[in-house]
């Protein structure tokens, strides 16, 4: 941990004790707390209003906080393992249970959360402000944006959070971090907004918010509050190549996200079919335009909906319904939570000309849909991961080594987790050796001896790259 790091440790741990309650602690009060409405949603989503102190601006929020515990038990992994005498014994994983922040999104009690915290959990509890636990069901969880929404048991009133806009939020400006480590329960950190629309590796055109601080692990599902007690984003991931920064998802983005969860469980998002490269001044004196913007569309897929509409390479799209598209991947956020089947009017450049056509979107398939809705993986407890095997069919469609693993579910505060492994990941490698099963995987794993790192190669996206694990 390098000192910025610790010095935000101890500041949080501090501002932990002086601002929240002991209340929070699970299992205190003897009711639900169906509270009024509170001043955190008693103006419009995005209103303007005085800046709070940083102490104001937390318990403004603290009753639309809450924490998510996602129960779950193991499948018994059916493959058998050699045991003593010849005898084969079955490798029974032990009950798993994940926590994380949450927040109440509106008053019938709807939660956004971590989708890791309680994706195929077999009881879910939420813990309210006032300490009181209720029971929730998993209304619909999205695997790339790392969201799941919950309602709770109990119909009520609840508080719930005002969303607030990002983009009015500058560079520099205080922000507030709730969120849940697994050792102190609910945590307060304060950072600074770093940086907006950033890309992460393996996760698409996903656009994030940068902050200049780490979360605490398990905080994937709690606010990111602007100094008005607004929610503009929702805790998302730190990455481990960089020791002090966390990233978040914008509240516009979660709004897109929450409602189609609310209204079919699941997130569909669209795409354009065609390759585009970026725009470079020699491009648009090449190709007769004044400015190197747009995305330059270098191939439409056959039998695609931009084809039969008749998109051509060599169009320069530079508007999508109005909204000005300046690369290809404000190209691609332009589609991304629209539904298939929608028109959109596309505005580009042909032959120096500009012109418009519409074009229905299309969606966005998941390429490993099939092995996210099948049963659960082998577990690997050392490491803190559940693995499933690729088939062969679609490792060679995916051109991966035959054996590569996906990770099916990383455990919160595990070794894995800790070293910033994702669910999606791809294993192809362990300590440079290629493995041909999961089987393989487990004797290479047994052979590093305990304590000592193990190195693995992922592919991540379209990434590869190497992440270094503890082998407790």
């Amino acid at each position: 941990m390098t000192k910025m790091a610790a010095n935000f440790l101890l500041f949080s741990i501090v501002v932990l004790v002086l601002l929240w309650p002991a209340g929070a602690a699970v299992g205190q009060g003897s009711r639900p707390r169906h509270e009024a409405p509170s001043a955190a949603q008693s103006s419009p989503p995005g209103s303007t209003g005085p800046e709070l102190s940083l102490e104001e601006a937390v318990n403004l929020t603290k009753p639309g906080v809450v924490t998510v515990i996602g129960r779950k038990i193991r499948e018994r992994n059916v493959r058998p393992f050699p045991g003593p005498f010849g005898r084969p014994f079955f490798f029974e994983p032990p009950a798993v249970d994940r926590a994380a922040a949450g927040i109440i999104w509106d008053r019938e009690g709807y939660i956004l959360t971590s989708q890791l915290a309680v994706d195929g959990a077999e009881t879910i509890a939420v813990i309210l402000e006032s300490g009181r636990e209720l029971e929730a069901e998993l209304v619909g969880a999205d695997f790339l944006s790392g969201l799941g929404l919950l309602k709770l048991s109990e119909p009520g009133n609840y508080s719930f959070l005002t969303m607030g806009d990002p983009d009015e939020v500058k560079l520099g400006d205080d922000l507030i971090l709730i969120g849940y480590s697994a050792r102190m329960g609910q945590t307060v950190t304060f950072g600074k907004l770093a940086g907006r629309g950033r890309q992460l590796p393996g996760l698409g055109s996903e656009s994030h918010l940068e902050i200049n601080t780490r979360f605490f692990p398990g905080s994937g599902g709690g606010p990111l509050i602007d100094r008005r007690g607004r929610v503009v984003g929702i805790n998302f991931i730190n990455l481990p190549d960089l020791d002090v920064m966390g990233y978040a998802i914008p509240a516009p983005v979660v709004a897109q996200i929450a409602e189609q969860l609310k209204s079919k469980g699941l997130v569909d998002r669209g795409q354009l079919r065609v390759l585009t490269q970026t725009m470079t001044e020699d491009l648009a004196k090449g190709f007769g335009i004044k400015e190197a913007k747009g995305a330059l569309v270098s191939e439409v897929v056959k039998g695609s909906m931009a084809e039969k509409a008749g998109l051509k390479p060599g169009d320069i799209i530079v508007e999508i319904d109005g909204r000005e598209i300046t690369s290809p991947i404000e190209l691609e956020r332009a589609f991304l939570y629209r539904p298939a089947g929608q028109e959109v009017t596309a505005e580009f450049y042909r032959n120096g000309q500009l012109t418009s056509l519409k074009i229905p979107v299309e969606r966005l398939e998941n390429r490993f849909q099939d092995l996210m809705s099948g049963p659960a993986g082998s577990a690997f407890p050392d490491l803190g991961l559940t693995f499933k095997e690729i088939p062969e069919a679609a490792a060679r469609r995916l051109k991966l080594p035959f054996g590569s693993l996906y990770v099916d579910q990383v455990a919160a505060d595990s070794p894995a987790d800790e070293a910033g492994v994702m669910v999606q990941d791809i294993i192809m490698e362990v300590n440079r050796q290629g493995f041909a099963s999961r089987n393989e995987f487990r004797r290479l794993l047994s052979e590093s001896p305990k304590g000592d790192p193990v190195l693995l190669w992922i592919r991540r996206g379209d990434r590869n790259m190497f992440i270094q694990v503890e082998n407790r």
